[in-house]
């Protein structure tokens, strides 16, 4: 089992490598070859999951959505006139 608590942050690390358990479990469903196959796959997403998509997903953390400075007060800015939901 995976000892989070061990990693400051998701950014930097290999999600895929750091994972034991992942691997085992393909270890377990895959045939030799197959498996032989995926590893390098698995690495490089392990990479892009650790690298910029959690760099990404630190900064929607930080700055979630909100309702954009041109939006009037009480308007609902992800509606757009003539959706059919919106108030004429």
């Amino acid at each position: 089992m995976v000892n989070y608590g061990v990693f400051e942050r998701a950014i930097g690390l290999n999600w895929y490598t750091v994972d034991p358990n992942l691997r085992a479990l393909m270890d377990r469903l895959l045939d030799p070859a197959d498996r032989e196959w995926a590893e390098g796959h698995l690495v490089r997403i392990g990479a892009l999951c650790g690298g910029p998509i959690a760099e990404r997903a630190e900064t929607i953390d930080k700055s979630p959505p909100g309702r954009p400075a041109s939006a009037a007060p009480g308007c609902d800015a992800r509606r757009s006139a003539g959706d059919g939901h919106s108030p004429p």
